[in-house]
């Protein structure tokens, strides 16, 4: 569900055609029934994919999966022909369980809080309610809990907190490439200030797909880990070698890639995902901070190639309940955050 404002996006005829249908088309999928899970295969994921496009502004894009479906343990299992996506986390250590699917949701939802009862220890099962991502896609407008057909999912809500830190940021291109209005003046300010004091900064698109460019960034990565002080933090490392998966198959997908060059130097990158027509999804990025504004310049520089390519939205994913990540999210001036509810995996949930 996304709050705050309201904003039009058009999708294509085939989107909201699919979009439309009553329940979820996985009956054709090659994964395992719940109780049991199917684990992460290269293979799987073609099957997978014409699902999780449907779901482009969650936290699991298809380059997500294919980066850390081995590191993060993702499995993949159907319950009442709804999607059920198991991963583990390293920081803090724990298990996160997403639904995805609107059949018989309130039945489902107490099937997975009897199994992580009695097998997942500390775990989060999420919820991104099919009803609420439908509509968002649609116009950005929330959906209430009570516009849901099923009465037992409408109660379960109700023991449900929102999760900001799984909840995803989505952001409108073009406000971010003309930078106007008050919502992003920390952000047009760092950008401008970057501009100000490296003039002779250039952007350069990246070949994705090149070893050597792939190389270049995995090495500055690195080297950045060191610099922070970071080489050994295993969520970094996870991040890092998710990066490698995810540029080792990077036939898959279409990646935006571009870097920040001084001097011939390269002093940061990012790279987008190109999910849909309309929208993209922010996978990696590293600077150095020594360069004042530099994170905000790339941003805003990625946002113009993704601009002049159609792309009208920007999913930024999350900020893993991390104060200093949400404020640089914030700074830029979402149009909102889908929310992922956070239904009690280990409490007993009575309905009446």
């Amino acid at each position: 569900m996304l709050n705050q404002k309201n904003v039009n996006i058009k999708t294509q005829k085939l989107e909201r055609e699919n979009m439309d249908k009553k329940s979820e088309v996985c009956l054709d999928l090659m994964i395992s029934e719940f109780p049991f899970f199917t684990p992460y295969s290269l293979p799987l994921m073609a099957d997978l994919f014409p699902l999780l496009i449907r779901y482009p502004i969650t936290d699991i894009s298809p380059a997500v999966i294919v980066g850390f479906g081995q590191s993060a343990n993702f499995s993949f299992s159907l319950l009442y022909n709804n999607l059920v996506v198991k991963y583990s986390l390293l920081n803090p250590e724990s298990t996160v369980v997403y639904i995805f699917g609107r059949n018989n949701l309130g039945q489902s939802l107490m099937s997975l809080q009897d199994y992580s009862k009695k097998y997942l220890g500390e775990s989060k099962i999420l919820i991104y309610p099919s009803e609420s991502i439908y509509e968002s896609l649609m116009d950005l407008r929330p959906t209430l809990a009570s516009s849901f057909d099923d009465p037992i999912l409408r109660e379960l809500l109700l023991f449900c907190d929102i999760d900001y830190a799984h909840s995803t940021y989505i952001y409108s291109v073009e406000n971010l490439v003309s930078l106007k209005g008050r919502g992003i003046s920390s952000f047009r300010q760092l950008v401008n200030r970057f501009r100000r004091d490296y003039p002779t900064a250039e952007v350069r698109i990246l070949d994705s797909y090149q070893e050597t460019v792939q190389s270049d960034i995995l090495r500055f990565t690195e080297q950045w880990l060191y610099e922070q002080g970071k080489q050994s933090c295993p969520s970094y490392l996870q991040d890092l070698q998710g990066m490698e998966t995810v540029f080792a198959n990077a036939s898959l997908f279409t990646l935006l890639t571009i870097g920040l060059y001084y001097n011939d130097r390269l002093i940061g990158y990012s790279v987008q995902e190109i999910v849909t027509p309309l929208l993209a999804v922010g996978l990696f990025g590293k600077a150095l901070k020594t360069f004042k504004g530099i994170y905000q310049y790339i941003e805003w520089r990625a946002a113009h190639e993704l601009h002049d390519r159609g792309i009208e939205y920007l999913n930024n994913l999350e900020d893993m309940g991390s104060p200093s990540l949400r404020l640089s999210k914030k700074q830029m001036n979402p149009l909102g955050q889908v929310l992922a509810y956070a239904f009690p995996s280990r409490s007993t949930v009575n309905i009446q």
